[in-house]
């Protein structure tokens, strides 16, 4: 599915499938999750080397399908020019707490370029996975959404996202929200 574009692409963040992406949580919030590796540069036979590059888990390759999917990655959002205003900030959080007070929009425009990112400079989701960005990103995300309140956030499970509550985390009715 990487790559595919999502039927979603046009939808404003509140429309998304946050429940598909938000599954993820559970092994995100794992003591040190499995997130892949950086494979080091190699010679070939030919004489020349390979590029260093991230090879994800399979986990975290299920989670950049998900984030496609669902529409958070999707064409026609400037994650670009985000990145030259609010974005930096957000990339470059390292504890928290900037992600702690960033819209749902800033959240998938986040994700959004994190993934993007990945493809021209490789590491950058292995960073951001590794870090505690992602995550962070993700607990936003469930806090400002209805479906966050039905993500399985025990080890194990598979996660439904579907809150069924018509409220936000906090009480408010989904109308009146971010979830709406």
């Amino acid at each position: 599915m990487v790559g595919q574009v999502s039927q979603d692409a046009a939808r404003p963040a509140e429309e998304l499938d946050w429940g598909r992406v938000l599954a993820h949580l559970a092994w995100l919030r794992e003591d040190e999750p499995a997130v892949g590796r950086m494979v080091a540069s190699e010679l070939q036979e030919d004489g020349s080397w390979s590029w260093p590059y991230e090879a994800l888990s399979p986990r975290a390759e299920q989670l950049v399908d998900d984030l496609h999917g669902s529409g958070v990655v999707a064409p026609g959002v400037d994650w670009s020019r985000w990145l030259d205003t609010r974005g930096d900030e957000l990339v470059r959080d390292r504890d928290g707490s900037t992600i702690a007070d960033a819209s749902l929009e800033d959240c998938r425009r986040l994700l959004l370029t994190l993934v993007r990112q990945s493809r021209f400079v490789e590491g950058t989701l292995l960073d951001a996975l590794r870090s505690g960005r992602v995550r962070w990103t993700l607990e936003r995300v469930a806090e400002l959404t209805t479906n966050g309140a039905g993500a399985d956030t025990t080890v194990d499970g598979a996660g439904s996202g579907d809150a069924g509550a018509g409220a936000l985390l906090d009480g408010t009715p989904a109308a009146e929200g971010v979830g709406a």
